[in-house]
């Protein structure tokens, strides 16, 4: 991993594992860094990396967990795509991507000495969207709110509720049919500080105008 710091130089997270397919990064509450990785033969293992650095400007002193240290049963799989959310009730979750569906998971940290443990259990014991088909190119995003955001190659997109819940009837599902969006080919999610969600598709882009704007102090109010 390649980070340009603040004094204008280049410093590096150097991994020596056989995974030379990443595909998104995440970084969580503590700092930690989690890397999706798709398979290749020969050339790169699936799963997810977890990397815990402390000083950027030195090589030495960051540490990549074996592949196989996180317990669950992801370690095997394909990753499309990662986000990290925070909790209603205070914890941090992981969402995954993979050809199975999505899985949320609470992040439990433990610390051994200067090491770290983690935990991944499951909200859900089932994928969400099993009945779907991801691939390559496919995205959880989360919004403002928390809310999970997940696009798939040719049927719109799916939501999440920051608990971990389903949206009832079609409020979960975004698409042309239910909201008007251009094409139910989506590439890319993002969202601003006031609601508006910006949706990549091949026919250009969409924008919705939604209630999960980001918290503002009552003193911005006037």
């Amino acid at each position: 991993i390649s980070i340009k710091h603040n004094s204008g130089k280049w410093f590096h997270l150097r991994n020596n594992d056989l995974a030379y397919v990443p595909k998104e990064i995440a970084i969580d509450n503590n700092s930690n860094i989690w890397i999706s990785y798709l398979y290749s033969d020969n050339y790169s293992s699936s799963g997810i990396r977890f990397v815990s650095f402390n000083n950027i400007t030195i090589d030495d002193d960051d540490y990549w967990y074996p592949e196989n240290f996180i317990n669950s049963d992801i370690n095997d799989l394909d990753i499309y795509s990662i986000a990290l959310s925070n909790l209603p009730d205070g914890n941090q979750a992981l969402w995954v991507m993979c050809d199975l569906g999505i899985k949320g998971f609470i992040l439990n940290h433990t610390y051994i000495s200067e090491y770290i443990n983690i935990d991944l259990v499951p909200i859900n014991e089932e994928y969400y969207y099993s009945d779907l088909t991801f691939s390559e190119g496919s995205k959880i995003r989360v919004d403002k709110q928390e809310n999970i955001w997940i696009s798939t190659f040719d049927d719109g997109i799916r939501l999440i509720n920051n608990s971990g819940e389903l949206f009832s009837g079609n409020k979960g599902t975004i698409n042309v049919n239910n909201y008007g969006i251009l094409s139910d080919v989506i590439h890319d999610i993002i969202f601003d500080d006031y609601g508006n969600v910006y949706i990549a598709t091949n026919e250009g882009i969409s924008i919705l105008e939604t209630s999960f704007a980001k918290d503002f102090s009552s003193k911005s109010i006037s």
